[in-house]
């Protein structure tokens, strides 16, 4: 169980094993926020530090920038469209390396796209892939809420397959996104990604015997029968959100039930029964619940976990983003693992006992039957079908470069902007702080920006009255200038010191790097310096160790070292004359 303080729990289960680095990795989220986005590329790269610390506290902003550059480009996040949140300010620069990363798509089936699942696939230097899996109920987003998530890591020996991974990776490139298509060279690095893990055999949680994969509405027309077993002794039911129609169904499939929600929900679903004819109910217990000043920030219980006895001793546990609803079977996208085995070890009496140790008990208290909560406001569910709208907008960005080296973005839509009495829609680029509103039904706005705001993210923000929505669309870009990734690179760098630290973190910090003495002494030697340039830092003998032992590292800074030289606010004429000398060196290849 996630608690509202391990986030970093997740992005812990995301780091590669030791001696691997990230191949490809693919996500889900129904909700996401930008910056916590951030922290996956970081998640995969900061492990290689050399373990004391100091490199991270002296290089944290440069290690991310690095990390970003060289981990996008593998990570793919395909999201609910409509429900990609907008930072609080203004924010550009960064944010250019992700835009390629977020995929937006809506569920096929006209529900919401809610699965929270991670493929991942590492690999060493001799080639050996290694593949996870990630099963979750927790977003990826700064929520403080209490969550569940299953790790599966590829078995060393005779393991249980997950054959549908293959189905759930393949329909998520095919899935219709509204704005933004994985481009030809990603959707064929997912495309492998979903051969090879539905190949691999994964290790079993502990307690369990033999597990499932139950993918819901990954394909336009698809039908699931009801995943959970038609008859138990006991159920337990974990679910922040709940229909009647659905808690009845799992009622009348078992002798004693219980269900575990948020307080508001279960006066909600059980309002028309008497009391004597409702289940035992628990919620989670107030002063565990984090609860935020932003109204956008989830708190309390998010986990959603299914437990039934079964006969001869036996139960299954489901886990993952399927909340005790209708639509969670026949709308939405959504991903339960079914986990078997027995009931002395998993049954629903062990997640009720507070015998073990942890215990998901101890999390609860009874729940004290109240009032039935009032319904959503008119105009709260007015704003629920603009954001649906929206995220069927087909929104384009044309960039067309100026004569003074900066930028004029053009964001049009096809079709009309969603409409409704009283509301009123306003649009912004990411990387722009005022808003705008248009002044036809159909999206036309036109920016000008140097090369650190062009931005494919729009900013949209619809009120209502009192009530507003805030959103960001992916939109198509086209013109954008090939070198962009570096050039912005070389912007967010900002001086030739921190230049130099760049360089010399992309040539060190390297897993096996902590074995050499030699190079271990002079680090520490360069940290103790006020500054970093070619008088205080070895470039040269550095560079000369990396042709011999890691000349793939030269091609990162090959192509920066380009950029470098037509930008006057970096360049560092001795620098260039360093590298160019190498370049003539017989050994050295040079990077291709």
């Amino acid at each position: 169980m996630l608690g509202p303080d391990d986030g970093v729990t997740l992005l812990e289960a995301l780091a590669p094993p030791a001696g691997f680095q990230l191949d490809v990795a693919v996500g889900t989220s129904y909700t996401l926020d930008l910056h916590a986005l951030l922290a996956v590329p970081a998640a995969f790269a900061l492990h290689r530090d050399s373990g004391d610390g100091a490199g991270l506290t002296d290089h944290t902003a440069l290690a991310l920038l690095e990390a970003l550059r060289s981990y996008a480009g593998r990570i793919t996040v395909f999201t609910d469209a409509g429900h990609i949140a907008l930072p609080p300010t203004a924010a550009g620069g960064v944010f250019g390396f992700l835009e390629k990363t977020v995929v937006p798509v809506c569920a096929p089936r006209g529900g919401a796209f809610h699965p929270k699942l991670w493929a991942l696939r590492f690999a060493d230097e001799d080639g050996t892939l290694l593949h996870r899996l990630l099963v979750a109920s927790r977003n990826l987003t700064f929520d403080r809420s209490w969550d569940a998530l299953v790790r599966l890591d590829e078995s060393d020996g005779p393991g249980v397959s997950l054959a549908p991974l293959t189905g759930v990776v393949e329909a998520l490139v095919d899935m219709p996104a509204t704005r933004v298509q994985p481009s030809a060279d990603r959707a064929d690095t997912l495309r492998d990604l979903a051969r090879t893990i539905g190949a691999a055999q994964f290790d079993l949680p502990a307690g369990f015997d033999t597990m499932t994969l139950h993918p819901f509405g990954f394909r336009p027309g698809s039908t699931r029968e009801w995943p959970f077993p038609r008859t138990s002794r006991r159920t337990l039911v974990v679910s922040p959100f709940l229909t009647a129609g659905a808690l009845r169904r799992l009622e009348d499939a078992t002798r004693e039930f219980t269900v575990v929600s948020r307080s508001d929900e279960l006066d909600r679903t059980y309002a028309t029964r008497l009391e004597p004819q409702r289940p035992p109910a628990f919620e989670v217990n107030p002063h565990l619940v984090d609860v935020s000043d932003d109204a956008d920030v989830l708190s309390g219980l998010h986990a959603k976990v299914f437990a039934f006895d079964v006969a001869r001793s036996r139960s299954h546990v489901f886990a993952g983003s399927a909340n005790a609803t209708t639509a969670a079977v026949t709308q939405n996208t959504e991903v339960l693992l079914e986990m078997v085995g027995s009931t002395y070890e998993v049954g629903v009496r062990r997640w009720l006992s507070d015998d073990s140790d942890p215990t998901f008990q101890r999390l609860l208290t009874p729940h004290v039957w109240g009032e039935e909560p009032p319904e959503r406001s008119a105009v709260l569910v007015a704003l629920d079908a603009i954001r649906a709208e929206l995220a069927r907008l087909t929104v384009t960005c044309a960039v067309t470069a100026d004569e003074d080296g900066w930028f004029t973005v053009h964001y049009t839509s096809d079709d009309p902007l969603p409409s409704h009495e009283g509301a009123v829609l306003w649009v912004r680029p990411l990387s722009e702080a005022n808003w705008t509103s248009p002044e036809t039904d159909h999206l036309d706005h036109t920016a000008r920006t140097p090369l650190a705001g062009l931005s494919s993210l729009l900013g949209v923000r619809v009120t209502v009255g009192d009530e507003s929505i805030e959103l960001v669309l992916p939109c198509a870009m086209t013109g954008l200038p090939a070198d962009r990734d570096d050039r912005l690179l070389a912007l967010l760098i900002a001086n030739p010191d921190r230049l130099v630290r760049y360089l010399l973190m992309l040539l060190t910090d390297r897993p096996d790097d902590r074995f050499d003495g030699a190079l271990r002494e002079m680090q520490r030697e360069v940290r103790q310096r006020d500054s970093y340039s070619l008088s205080t830092v070895p470039l040269l003998e550095l560079l000369l160790r990396a042709q011999v032992r890691h000349p793939e590292r030269l091609v990162a800074i090959s192509r920066l070292l380009d950029v470098v030289r037509s930008s006057p606010e970096l360049r560092d004429d001795a620098l260039l004359e360093l590298w160019d000398r190498l370049a003539e060196l017989p050994s050295l290849d040079g990077p291709q």
